[in-house]
């Protein structure tokens, strides 16, 4: 593979070599090329580090309530990951606000989802507007 995009500090738009597809992936995801010709510089390395692990929100697909730990969850498309994963409605509403607001207000009459709407409530999060 090789990196042909940068698209954030953190995703990479990678091809392979072989078949030529392409993909969008996380900076931890990617492993720096080495042979025995590379020299290894601290200044390389400061270039490629990535120890403080930033994920971005691509979508939010989806919202649970998570009965053994009493919260609301929300299942995240992560940006250049290929996992998804649930994650506490409230860090996300702390994190990405604009994001899980947007999520609520497209939910906000769907049967079943008086948990969503006191969560958003309790997280300050906002009822959508009436249009």
């Amino acid at each position: 593979m090789r990196v042909v995009r940068v698209l954030s500090d953190w995703t990479y738009r990678v091809e392979s070599l072989v078949t030529g597809r392409r993909f969008d992936r996380h900076a931890n995801c990617l492993k720096m090329y080495a042979d025995n010709s590379l020299k290894v510089t601290q200044s390389l390395l400061s270039m490629v580090k990535h120890d403080d692990a930033v994920y971005l929100v691509k979508r939010i697909l989806e919202w649970r309530y998570h009965p053994e730990l009493a919260e609301v969850q929300l299942l995240v498309e992560w940006d250049g990951l290929l996992n998804t994963s649930w994650e506490p409605f409230a860090t996300l509403a702390e994190d990405v606000p604009q994001r899980v607001q947007r999520f609520c207000d497209q939910h906000w009459k769907d049967p079943g989802t008086a948990a969503l709407r006191r969560e958003a409530k309790r997280c300050g999060l906002n009822a959508p507007k009436r249009r």
